[in-house]
């Protein structure tokens, strides 16, 4: 596993030589030039408190939590046909911004960030990818959802070399009823973490059959483990055999009594029915999320999956009222307070159960053990399943800093200089529209009602130790979120765009206007 120790230089370095070897072809041929286009994009952003939750969320980590933004992006993006079954995609984006840290740090210092960069090459529908860019394979509309429980676009593009089908192919011999997509990938996670410089592993799985029908379905399964890196000086190695073990969820010999799965593992089970009706498009979806204790591996995955009643439920209504202003509705319900079950997720002193509690009164108040999870968080990585400072899936489970600038100077008795996923027990409903007014103005709104619960470990600690009287989140804390926008097209080159947004609950309302002025230096809106 020698690769593994290049980190995320191996990235750069290919991808700069894909760029190179596509240079000759973009002076050869003319066309290339044709399809290119290079935007340029500045965003102002003003805000009473802390900046209100969608002017932030969901944007590829362009915008940080300062009070205040100022932040110029230039983006490429370039395809390229070759022939009939070959096809290339290079781009990049780069930002600009008056702060270098992505999120929660309020200084005025001045950064220039490579927030994406990629190339592809692609064979008929296969296609082999390197760099940093968004994640497309996901159940969910990106547009207006609150976001894809494993990645979504909260976070920046993590750098990672994939290969796969990211569109759906037809399986042989069945003619178009069933279809697959997927990919198995490779990625490096940044070096300003509680562990590390960790690695990334990723793959997922999606299956649609009878695509003929008026209805059709949607199957997808994602697995991400994060393994590796160094902490506290000493940098965790990695096997053949242990690298086989986080791909498969496989226990290995722990350091204590038992087996253990190595690495920090998530992910969703996804499942879609799509239909048309009357020129309508529907889609609706149910997402349930995974971890590690209780159901990696195979057995324990279909043993225990359907026993977690968390998950995010929608509906996608594409063209709901035809010929209006309403062009897309999302509805989601989202709920993730049960963590699998409330019981300890480790028995003290790594006993057995039988023995140690047989009846769970004594530590585990009657419940079962190895229940209770405690979602995005990992006792060895402790960053928890953020990349630079945010959650990497669902933007409404808060990180411990977003908190502290939600609820203000609060003791909860736990350390926030360290990021991690403080709040992911939540129940929320969420709408979100998008329409076009005229041909030149276009409009997106969002409504996020939610309850917010912290995590049980925050409360009850490792083993039903209460950390403090009362507990900020005890009954739940309701909060807000609400964000209105117009796009106005001046002309074929310039787009302007003006947010409202409004954040407000039991605690720290905050209001604000984001702007943003679009400027396609080449090619046409």
């Amino acid at each position: 596993m020698a690769i593994f120790a290049e980190n995320r230089r191996v990235v750069r370095r290919i991808l700069v030589y894909l760029l190179l070897t596509m240079a000759p072809v973009a002076v050869w041929g003319q066309s290339l030039f044709d399809s290119t286009t290079v935007d340029l994009s500045f965003y102002t952003s003003v805000a009473s408190d802390y900046q209100p939750f969608w002017f932030g969320a969901n944007r590829d980590g362009i915008i940080a939590e300062n009070k205040q933004n100022l932040v110029g992006a230039i983006e490429v993006y370039v395809p390229y046909q070759l022939n009939k079954n070959w096809r290339l995609e290079t781009g990049a984006q780069l930002l600009m911004r008056n702060s270098r840290s992505d999120a929660y740090v309020h200084d005025s210092s001045f950064g220039l960030i490579p927030n994406q960069y990629y190339a592809s090459v692609v064979y008929r529908s296969l296609s082999l990818s390197v760099g940093a860019s968004r994640d497309r394979h996901s159940i969910v509309y990106s547009e207006l959802s609150t976001g894809d429980w494993g990645v979504s676009r909260n976070a920046r593009p993590i750098p990672k070399v994939s290969v796969g089908f990211e569109d759906y192919v037809d399986v042989p011999f069945t003619k178009g009823w069933v279809k697959v997509k997927g990919a198995y990938a490779h990625g490096w996670m940044e070096e300003d973490r509680f562990v590390s410089s960790p690695l990334l592993h990723e793959k997922y799985l999606h299956i649609k059959i009878f695509e003929p029908w008026i209805v059709n379905f949607e199957f997808g399964l994602t697995h991400y483990a994060l393994f590796g890196g160094e902490r506290n000086g000493v940098k965790t190695s990695i096997s053949g055999s242990d690298y086989w073990n986080i791909i498969t969820g496989n226990e290995a010999p722990g350091a204590g009594s038992g087996n253990f799965v190595p690495g920090s593992h998530l992910g969703t089970l996804d499942l879609a029915m799509n239909f048309s009706f009357d020129g309508r498009d529907f889609k609706v979806f149910v997402q349930k999320p995974w971890e590690d204790s209780q159901q990696i591996g195979f057995q324990k995955f279909f043993e225990k999956y359907w026993d977690n009643q968390d998950h995010l439920i929608g509906l996608h209504i594409n063209n709901p009222i035809k010929k209006s202003w309403l062009h897309n509705l999302v509805i989601e319900y989202i709920h993730s307070k049960l963590q699998t079950g409330p019981g300890l997720s480790d028995v003290p002193g790594g006993g057995n159960p039988a023995e140690l509690d047989p009846d769970g009164t004594i530590y585990n108040q009657g419940y079962p053990y190895f229940q209770r999870e405690n979602y995005y968080n990992n006792w060895y990585y402790g960053s928890g399943w953020t990349h630079y400072g945010r959650t990497i899936g669902s933007p409404l489970f808060l990180t411990s800093p977003r908190i502290r600038d939600i609820y203000g100077d609060v003791d909860f008795g736990l350390d926030y200089e360290r990021t991690f996923v403080f709040n992911n027990r939540v129940e929320g409903i969420h709408l979100g529209a998008s329409g076009q007014i005229s041909d030149k103005l276009n409009y997106e709104a969002r409504f996020t009602y939610t309850r917010n619960f912290g995590n049980y470990y925050s409360q009850y600690g490792r083993f039903w130790e209460r950390l403090g009287e009362p507990f900020h989140f005890e009954d739940g804390r309701t909060h807000y979120y609400v964000m209105a926008t117009a796009n106005y097209k001046v002309n074929s080159r310039i787009i302007t765009q003006m947010s409202l947004g409004y954040d407000f609950g039991e605690q720290n309302n905050s209001f604000g206007l984001l702007g943003r002025l679009s400027y396609r230096i080449r090619g046409t809106y």
